[in-house]
């Protein structure tokens, strides 16, 4: 029996009628962005794990301090099997930050127009 079944009470099939070509289409994902460590001075390396969204979902972008563009890995960054990915980044020293908190988003979307916006504070 599988999530939709034993919470919900619905089945597969009548989520299909129901959602199939709506942007719920896949369900509804409760994704997360972990970093690691969560603060550090310019610099540092930064781990980022994703967890909890389709498989096969592409993460666009990634910028920090809103503006300041994280580069992908060569190859992309794309949810596995499971609905996770990660990968890391290094706080530039070029992008001249104060000491504070700056938000880190990801954005993320498969090719049939599912798509989320992710942020965590580093």
């Amino acid at each position: 029996m599988g999530f939709m079944d034993s919470m919900m009470g619905m089945d597969q099939s009548a989520w299909d009628t129901q959602w199939v070509g709506t942007e719920w289409e896949h369900g509804i994902f409760f994704s997360e962005v972990i970093l690691s460590p969560k603060s550090g001075p310019a610099g540092t390396q930064v781990s980022y794990t994703g967890t909890n969204l389709p498989s096969g979902a592409n993460v666009t972008s990634i910028s920090f301090a809103s503006g300041q563009s994280v580069p992908l890995p060569t190859g992309g960054l794309t949810a596995d099997s499971s609905g996770s990915f990660s990968g890391s980044f290094i706080v530039d020293e070029a992008w001249n930050l104060t000491p504070g908190m700056y938000g880190v988003e990801f954005y993320v979307e498969k090719d049939d127009g599912w798509s989320q916006y992710i942020m965590e504070d580093f």
